[in-house]
């Protein structure tokens, strides 16, 4: 199935051929964060539903994937995680790492990424995969927010970044980072325009049909369940898969993923009425001695999954990618998707 042509010059035109393309149609994700119970939620929502849940370890020695910029920046993972991940690993749309530091990417149309500079540099979704191996809470990852620059491929996102005790909104706009501390909620709107549209609307909002669907329609939605204006607040992770189904947008709408900090475990669902799977991260060895796990995230299994995850192999990898990339496959030049599959091989465990 694979080919030995060298990697690094597929992925360049991987990039110009493919991540152009990844536009969606309709902009719909959404995601909050409940301090008082620890709870971070997730609408995934875009074009395709497949993926898969990989266990990424800690003290791995990684370059990221160039696709035409200077200076791609090179580290060493400190933080095991667990991702969600449609493009194949080391791209993850949402995580969290052994420290309970969760990142959630959204897009955002309104985002202008900052000019390029000598600063390193790395691709907008394993920036994700970046801050969750090597920061252990919201602290350090704004702390270090200038450090790194993005040299996007063409995903125009934000992001809500968590930890224990608050979240914030990292934004690109204008040219500029900005970063909204104390987030309740994230959509397609800035994190300025939804929150003045919430303190415009708030006393009077009534959840319901008056909201809508629309991004800001979702951010009043989940804003009001999570404020002292609801009268009837979630209690338990069930009320907050609720609170994900109230701004599930048709067929568009994907995964419902909860985080639950206090226990450090996930649970997720496939569709509106999909049936509740669990992973807990004590479950899982984070040394890089030991082998990555995956496991598709439509799978057969019940109830806590965390034991039926299998070893990581290129191949499922490249089912992924070619899965999560297969409206446009006819239009790559051959070789890229087995490229994009091969690229976390270049990690080496620092030990």
């Amino acid at each position: 199935m694979f080919n030995n042509t060298p990697v690094q010059p597929l992925l360049l035109i991987l990039c110009t051929f493919c991540w152009a393309l990844l536009t969606p149609t309709t902009l719909a994700c959404t995601a909050f964060f409940s301090k008082t119970h620890k709870i971070i939620g997730k609408s995934y929502d875009w074009s395709i539903g497949t993926g898969i849940i990989v266990v990424n370890k800690r003290d791995f020695n990684k370059t990221a994937l160039n696709h035409g910029f200077e200076n791609p920046v090179s580290w060493t993972s400190n933080y095991g995680s667990v991702t969600f991940n449609q493009h194949g690993r080391e791209f993850p749309v949402s995580g969290i790492n052994e420290k309970g530091l969760v990142i959630e990417v959204l897009w955002l149309s309104d985002t202008i990424y900052p000019a390029q500079t000598d600063i390193p540099q790395i691709n907008e979704l394993q920036w994700v995969q970046y801050q969750l191996d090597n920061f252990q809470n919201v602290d350090e990852v704004v702390a270090n927010i200038d450090k790194l620059q993005i040299a996007p491929m063409a995903a125009a996102v934000h992001y809500l970044v968590c930890d224990h005790n608050r979240c914030a909104v990292v934004e690109f706009l204008k040219g500029q980072t900005v970063v909204s501390q104390n987030a309740v909620a994230l959509a397609n709107d800035t994190f300025e325009d939804s929150e003045t549209t919430w303190n415009e609307y708030a006393p009077q909002i009534d959840v319901g049909p008056f909201v809508g669907l629309s991004s800001l329609g979702r951010y009043l939605q989940v804003r009001y369940k999570l404020s002292p204006h609801n009268p009837n607040p979630p209690q338990n992770i069930g009320d907050y898969f609720d609170i994900l189904q109230g701004v599930w947008t048709g067929n568009f709408s994907k995964w419902n993923i909860i985080y639950d900090l206090q226990n450090q475990e996930i649970s997720y669902r496939i569709a509106k009425t999909g049936a509740i799977k669990k992973v807990a991260l004590e479950q899982f060895d984070f040394s890089c001695l030991s082998k990555v796990s995956v496991i598709n995230l439509n799978n057969r299994y019940l109830g806590d999954i965390s034991e039926n995850f299998s070893d990581y192999t290129r191949e499922i990898n490249f089912k992924q990618v070619k899965s999560g990339m297969s409206w446009i496959e006819s239009s790559l030049p051959p070789g890229s998707l087995q490229a994009i599959a091969l690229y976390p091989e270049q990690h080496t465990c620092n030990h």
